[in-house]
């Protein structure tokens, strides 16, 4: 679990600037991890215009996901099944387009 705190402090920045919303206020598990402040500009100095792009179609089209996320606030959170797969999925997209 805690290999996806990091990854989801990435995406969470990612969705927010797109967004306008918090990731991290979504995400809450009955074991009510804390995640701290994490800020666009780490992500933004690392992007050029085109793969800024790519990265806001690539959340726009994983609207079903942060949906997921938030019906899933409600319930447990299923950190070693489907959710984390579709994070790590997103995570590897995002990151091979920052790198």
């Amino acid at each position: 679990m805690r290999n996806i705190e990091p990854k989801l402090k990435l995406i969470a920045d990612v969705v927010a600037a797109d967004y306008g919303i918090s990731f991290l206020k979504m995400v809450k598990t009955q074991r009510k991890f804390s995640f701290s402040r994490f800020t666009y500009a780490y992500l933004a100095k690392k992007m050029t215009s085109q793969n800024r792009f790519e990265i806001g179609l690539l959340i726009k089209r994983s609207k079903h996901f942060v949906s997921d996320a938030q019906r899933k606030v409600q319930t447990k959170i299923d950190w070693n099944g489907d959710f984390a797969d579709k994070v790590n999925r997103l995570v590897v997209k995002i990151e091979g387009l920052v790198s």
